[in-house]
């Protein structure tokens, strides 16, 4: 594919099947893409807008002979940024900026962090971390690691004593575990909050805010907002953007559809799964005990709900025939 689109796609995080999945093409028309020039203009304007760049930046492949310095500046100086004065202004444009760079800065942040804590760090990326440090606070009590532990060394230190422990408790390997308590300790001085970016009522913000969220913050948004029984059309654009609905006290009694297979499914139902062990996460979670650890967590992200908004987005408009052959089967969407 286009060498210029995927250091675009690597910038964002984004890999073939996510972004064709964002421009609802297929993978594989996304592996043929040759020259930028040669590319239509709908598929042109649609990239424009999710990378934030020109359509002349495109056809031109501007950002091919940038330097590394000049490649992170672009994509995450906030100097001149200020959010309420942005709002103040109206300017859209750059507080779509403001959001993308902030979503690059959390993305990428997190990464080398942990590739820091596994001493597989280049010295350019080194540089790179450096260059985004400055936008985090450290607050390891956050995570359920620290909470009964006191530090007494200089600042200088705090890095390497949070990353031994969190290597000792979790295991370095375990990447998503160790990433999931990076997000909870550096916490992005940046960000803004919900009621702030809401107040602009306008969705592509909204959206690109979501995408610069952790995923804690991101899972407990879109509870509360499943909660509340938003448009699932909204819901389907924030499980898009890494999203997951979890269960609350009261889903704990309730049956749950469990299937490997969709096409296979024929309307088996069984009771959710280690329900005393979810129980007790809730208990820890919403009791002001220990926050519950990455894989506590995993077992209650509720995968039948979100199934069940992407099958009613993906088939009701596209393909109702197969919508409604999974109606009589008996899932309830």
């Amino acid at each position: 594919m286009n060498s210029f689109i995927k250091s675009l796609m690597d910038e964002r995080g984004l890999n073939q099947k996510e972004l064709a999945g964002i421009l609802g093409i297929s993978p594989a028309a996304v592996s043929q893409w040759k020259e930028c020039s040669t590319m239509n203009v709908e598929t042109l304007f649609a990239l424009s807008k999710l990378f934030q760049v020109t359509v002349d930046e495109l056809v031109a492949e501007k950002y091919t002979a940038e330097t590394p310095e000049q490649k992170w500046d672009r994509m995450y100086n906030l100097d001149g940024y200020e959010w309420t004065d942005l709002v103040e202004e109206e300017d859209d444009e750059s507080m779509l900026q403001y959001l993308e760079k902030l979503k690059n800065i959390n993305s990428r942040f997190y990464n080398l962090l942990y590739k820091k804590m596994k001493g597989n760090i280049s010295a350019l990326e080194t540089d790179e971390l450096s260059s985004l440090e400055d936008y985090y606070r450290r607050d390891p009590w956050q995570s359920s690691y620290f909470y009964d532990k006191r530090y007494d060394y200089p600042m200088e230190r705090m890095d390497k004593w949070i990353a031994e422990t969190l290597s000792e408790a979790i295991g370095i390997k375990n990447q998503n575990a160790i990433i999931w308590e990076l997000q909870r300790i550096y916490l992005n001085k940046k960000m803004i909050s919900f009621d702030q970016v809401r107040e602009t009522q306008d969705d592509d913000l909204i959206y690109m805010w979501y995408s610069a969220l952790t995923q804690e913050s991101k899972d407990a948004l879109l509870t509360n907002l499943y909660r509340q029984k938003v448009d699932k059309a909204i819901l389907y654009e924030l499980i898009k953007r890494g999203g997951r609905i979890v269960y609350a006290d009261s889903d704990l009694p309730q049956i749950n559809f469990d299937r490997a297979e969709l096409e296979q499914f024929e309307g088996e139902k069984r009771p959710l799964k280690n329900l005393d062990d979810i129980k007790k996460i809730f208990w820890d979670m919403y009791g002001h005990y220990v926050r519950a650890s990455y894989e506590q967590y995993q077992i209650i992200i509720n995968k039948s709900v979100i199934e069940r908004i992407e099958i009613e987005h993906k088939y009701k408009k596209k393909d109702p025939i197969k919508y409604w052959e999974y109606i009589k089967k008996g899932v309830k969407l």
